[in-house]
């Protein structure tokens, strides 16, 4: 699924349908089903910590990297926040999810897990 998003970024539907039968030649992935790549996510989910972590400190390695920051993007994220908005009411209109999200960019701040890139 990575190589196809790089190759050909699609859905996971597409690649178990389109891009695997036809744009590769991968034997061991013949009359693999999207239900088994839905499947192999939820495995990877149980350890998405250790591998996030795992990968960061790895490429930190190989390119002898001195981290102080780091910027990722959140276009595709979802964060909450622990405590209550400061100014409840003037997200009134919007959901949880959007006021808390307004709130960190509004105030430029993030709460401490976003700023790592493993939970």
């Amino acid at each position: 699924m990575m190589a196809q998003r790089l190759d050909e970024p699609g859905s996971k539907l597409a690649c178990a349908e389109r891009w695997l039968p036809e744009r590769v030649w991968l034997p061991e992935a013949a009359g693999l089903k999207v239900d088994q790549l839905y499947r192999a996510l939820d495995f990877l989910a149980v350890w998405s910590d250790a591998i996030e972590r795992e990968v960061f400190l790895r490429a930190a390695d190989l390119f002898r990297l001195d981290v102080d920051l780091i910027f990722y993007d959140t276009t595709t994220a979802y964060f909450e926040i622990d405590q209550a908005d400061e100014q409840d009411d003037l997200w009134a209109g919007c959901s949880r999810r959007c006021a808390g999200a307004a709130t960190a960019r509004k105030a430029g701040t993030t709460s401490p897990r976003s700023l790592s890139p493993w939970r």
